[in-house]
């Protein structure tokens, strides 16, 4: 079982799972969650994590401390915009007419070819 694999090998293993992934093996067991107390994870989880936080681990900082920055940390990420836009289909248009064309800001954004023959949104 995972119970009998040594602590150094479960430290690492632990490291490379997120905050709310060590927060659930916490639930496990009374072992794991033992484990999951201890500063060394917390730490590791601290150091290695790239949710926005405050500088650290220092020496001065409680172990309650860094688990508690990094689980309000975990929370505002996950109710966070994405980073990365996401592409929107996008659409072809024909236009009629030689009259001026203009820029449509909104929930849409159109422009007008050169050419004045199709508008792409």
């Amino acid at each position: 079982t995972l119970e009998n694999i040594p602590i150094d090998v479960l430290y690492r293993i632990v490291s490379f799972i997120s905050v709310l992934d060590i927060v659930r093996l916490r639930l496990v067991s009374k072992f794991f969650w033992e484990v999951m107390e201890g500063r060394t994870v917390w730490s590791n989880a601290y150091r290695t994590t790239t949710l926005p936080r405050h500088p650290g681990p220092f020496p001065h900082q409680s172990t309650e401390m860094l688990k508690e920055t990094l689980l309000e940390s975990a929370k505002l990420a996950r109710n966070w915009a994405p980073h990365e836009p996401i592409p929107t289909a996008r659409r072809t248009l024909p236009v009629e007419g030689d009259g001026p064309h203009q820029l449509v800001l909104g929930r849409w954004l159109m422009y007008v070819e050169k050419t004045c023959t199709r508008i792409e949104c």
